[in-house]
C-alpha cells in the first residue's frame, strides 16, 4: 500500500459500552471514533450518536474507556486520548473541532 495513502487512512473503531445511570438502569452505547496515523481524532469520538442526550453520556463513557485501556495496556493512542479528550469541551452540540 502506498505510504501516502496509508498515512491519511482513517480507521473506524467501535466498541460497546455500558452506561449506568442514577436510575439504576444501563444503556449500551455503540461508541465510534476515527483514527489517523495511529492517533484517535478527538473531535470524532461518538460521531455516530445523534442528539445531546446520547452524545454527552457516550463521550463521558469514552473518556473512562480511554483511561481504562491506557492503564491496562499503556497504548499511546489511548493514553493521549485519556489525557487530552474533554467530553465537555467546545460545547458538545456546537460541532467544534479539538
Amino acid at each position: 500500500m502506498n505510504v501516502n495513502i496509508k498515512k491519511y487512512m482513517l480507521v473506524c473503531i467501535s466498541i460497546f459500552i455500558t452506561i449506568t445511570t442514577s436510575q439504576s438502569f444501563a444503556k449500551n452505547y455503540h461508541i465510534k471514533w476515527k483514527e489517523r496515523d495511529g492517533k484517535i481524532l478527538l473531535n470524532t469520538v461518538c460521531y455516530n450518536q445523534t442528539g445531546r442526550f446520547d452524545k454527552i453520556p457516550c463521550k463521558n463513557q469514552a473518556k473512562e474507556h480511554f483511561t481504562k485501556i491506557c492503564k491496562k495496556t499503556g497504548q499511546k493512542k489511548f493514553c493521549d486520548a485519556s489525557r487530552y479528550f474533554n467530553p465537555n469541551a467546545h460545547g458538545t452540540l456546537s460541532g467544534a473541532s479539538y
